[in-house]
């Protein structure tokens, strides 16, 4: 598991990997942080290192031990200047600080360099960006006919759509996931939490059809439980995922860049659009604090002036 976390990680000496090799394992086993956020940590780092190695132009065996605040400031202009977004700043400024902490409390340095550096604070948040359903029903509708890889590709992406799914949770998905009730999938999330979602009733007939049609012929010796398979009958991966949806909107025509992530967003606008509560679409997109589903408020907001201005009849209507 260490070694899959550490494939890119080739410029950094014996110690170093010692050290961060201690640390994204007490990520890993002692805080029980998901795969995918363990390695964002790893790349975070990676990241931190590369600067502070650019700068003085040469590779340090303790590139940790020189950091101080003005350093870690620098290196916040330094992202600012690359036009990163603020969230994406503060996550590797709390990276940075939780490792700093790690290395503190082993005695490893005596003061936390990172421990009075500010995060930037938020000046607007953006709406989430979303497809119409006619966008989508334009990118689903590229995939037709009888065609095995079209049939698992208008299968994951309806399935996607349809249920709110993360992409990673999506490709984790096993034959055993699918719910013996007829329309209900279990979902194995983040922090290895379960929760049992619905799938709309057109997508739950591509599911079916795939299962029935196309996973039959793409699966080999490399299959196992995977749910979803690529052309080589291993399991499908977030890039190939990825991969997929880009053909397909390509294909579609569709002059917007959209992500697996905006089908997310996408399935969670159109729950609220249509009467759903906060409650609900945080229940289903599997948030563990409402504070995160809370950048779907406006889409509230704007159903409740419709249907405001719908019911309600006032002066001049």
């Amino acid at each position: 598991m260490l070694q899959y976390l550490y494939l890119q990680a080739n410029n950094i000496d014996d110690m170093n990997k010692t050290v961060i090799e201690e640390f994204l394992e007490y990520l890993l086993i002692e805080r029980r942080f998901p795969k995918n956020t363990v390695v964002a940590y790893k790349n975070d780092l990676m990241q931190m290192q590369e600067f502070h190695d650019i700068r003085k132009n040469t590779f340090s065996n303790d590139w940790w031990r020189t950091l101080n605040p003005k350093k870690i400031e620098t290196y916040k202009l330094h992202l600012r200047n690359k036009e990163y977004m603020t969230s994406t700043i503060n996550r590797k400024i709390s990276s940075m600080r939780t490792f700093f902490n790690f290395l503190n409390d082993r005695d490893l340095i005596k003061i936390n360099p990172s421990e009075n550096i500010q995060l930037d604070s938020f000046i607007t948040k953006r709406a989430p960006e979303y497809l119409t359903l006619d966008e989508f029903r334009q990118i689903l509708d590229v995939c037709s006919g009888d065609d095995p890889i079209h049939i698992r590709d208008k299968a994951m992406v309806g399935l996607l759509y349809s249920s709110g799914l993360r992409v990673s949770e999506l490709v984790l998905l096993n034959i055993i996931n699918i719910s013996d009730k007829e329309g209900w999938i279990r979902v194995d999330g983040k922090g290895s939490k379960q929760r049992f979602v619905p799938v709309h009733k057109e997508a739950w007939g591509n599911l079916k059809l795939y299962l029935i049609e196309s996973r039959p012929y793409l699966k080999n010796k490399f299959t196992g439980d995977s749910l979803f398979v690529n052309s080589r009958g291993k399991r499908m991966t977030r890039q190939g995922f990825w991969d997929v949806l880009k053909k397909m909107v390509r294909k579609s025509g569709l002059q917007k860049s959209v992500s697996p992530h905006m089908l997310r967003h996408t399935f969670a606008t159109h729950l609220l659009q249509g009467g759903a509560n906060l409650i609900t679409v945080k229940e289903l997109l599997g948030h563990s604090n409402i504070n995160t589903t809370q950048i779907y408020t406006h889409l509230v907001d704007e159903t409740v002036r419709d249907s405001f201005y719908k019911t309600v009849k006032g002066p001049g209507r």
